[in-house]
Formats: structure tokens, sequence, C-alpha cells
């Protein structure tokens, strides 16, 4: 985080936004700096998951405010780290690291960057289909979970994964987009719901996405 001295600027659009003021009044603050998640160095997050920044303008009267939707973000390597228009980071990669940043307009000295490192799957190997069925009628959600290179096993995968079934008659699969409402800015996921339509035989395929890996996953069902 770079502290800068006696800058001073208008911000009451930030403050208006954050506190829902209505006054007319103009309010005049000394900015000190702004930062991504209250300055950590170093944001660690898993290439099957996906990462809801914040950043944050430091007053010199001890006071903050969220400015997520109002910096600008980039990021040192598109081929690792992808940005949506919310601002969600996603990985692009199974294993990895990358700068990402953020400048308030043409502000000279308000930035800030954190090195985003991407724990992989310790091998292709490494992960597995959990979710079961067996009976017409019967629905469950697709679910995969693997093994990660910082010791972290069992962990569900949430992004960079698409499901397929060799028989759609047989058993069909469905993908709803749903927003994680915990996070900062809502950032989205797919759940893919598998339905057992009728009895017999039918392999569904979860396949893993990266720049870096594409690797696919079989589970056999039998339909009763």
């Amino acid at each position: 985080m770079k502290y800068i001295k006696s800058l001073s600027f208008i911000i009451l659009t930030l403050l208006l936004n954050s506190c829902g003021d209505n006054t007319t009044t103009p309010v005049t603050k000394d900015v000190n700096s702004i930062g991504i998640d209250n300055g950590s160095p170093i944001y660690k997050i898993y290439s099957t998951d996906f990462y809801a920044p914040s950043a944050t303008v430091y007053f010199n009267d001890n006071t903050s405010a969220t400015i997520t939707d109002k910096v600008d973000w980039t990021r040192s390597d598109s081929t690792m780290l992808d940005i949506s228009t919310d601002s969600t980071i996603l990985p692009l990669v199974n294993e990895g690291n990358s700068t990402l940043s953020i400048s308030y307009k043409s502000f000279k000295g308000m930035e800030d960057s954190v090195t985003v490192e991407i724990i992989g799957l310790d091998s292709n190997t490494s992960w597995n289909i959990v979710s079961d069925i067996n009976t017409t009628g019967e629905t469950v959600v697709l679910k995969a979970e693997g093994n990660f290179t910082d010791g972290n096993n069992s962990k569900t995968i949430i992004q960079n994964i698409s499901w397929t079934s060799s028989d759609i008659a047989i058993a069909s699969i469905t993908s709803e987009t749903i927003a994680d409402v915990t996070k900062i800015i809502n950032p989205t996921y797919t759940k893919y719901t598998l339905k057992a339509l009728k009895a017999g035989d039918v392999n569904i395929t979860a396949t893993l996405k990266f720049n870096d890996i594409n690797a696919s996953l079989s589970k056999h069902f039998t339909i009763n």
C-alpha cells in the first residue's frame, strides 16, 4: 500500500454511495491511501474457486469507505486470471501467481496491488466424483472434490468444471447459475443437477479445463 502526503480531493460521491446521505453539503477529506483486502500482500485462492476482492479508501481521520466498484481492477497476466465485469477474479490455470492491482481514476499514487497465488490440485488424478444416484426419478446435485497442494483435501470443486451424461435418455443434467450472496460483490457459480429418468447404465463425466490442464473423470451409475 502506497501512502501519499497532503493529497486532498472531494470524495462526496463515494461517501454518498457508502452512507446513503442525501445532503448537498460537500464533504472533503484527506485521503491517505487505497488498499485491496485490508492491505494483505498475498491472497491465496484455489484454482477451482472464485475470488471476490474488496477495495478500501483510507482517510487521515482514521475512517475508511468501501470503493470496490469504483476502482479500476487489472491483472499482470491475462493467461492466469480473468476479471469479470463485477470484479470477480477467476483462475485460468491450475497453479501460478499473478499480480492484481487497483487504481483510482487518474490520481497519482492512488494504487495498490496484491499477489494472487493460485493453489492447484496435487495432480490430474487427485479429484473424484462424490455424488451418487441409483433410483428412477431421483435427483442429485453433482459434486466433485479435490486434494490440493496446500494439504487441503476433499475440497469441493466450484469453478472450471463441467458435466456431461453418456445417455441423456437415462440420466439428464441441468445447470443453474447461482449468486453467492455471502460474497461482497456476489460472484456466481454453476450448479449442475443430475436426474435419473429411467432404468439403465450411464456414465457421468466431469471435466476440468484450465490453460495448463485439461482433465476428465467418469463415474458409472446403474439406475433401477
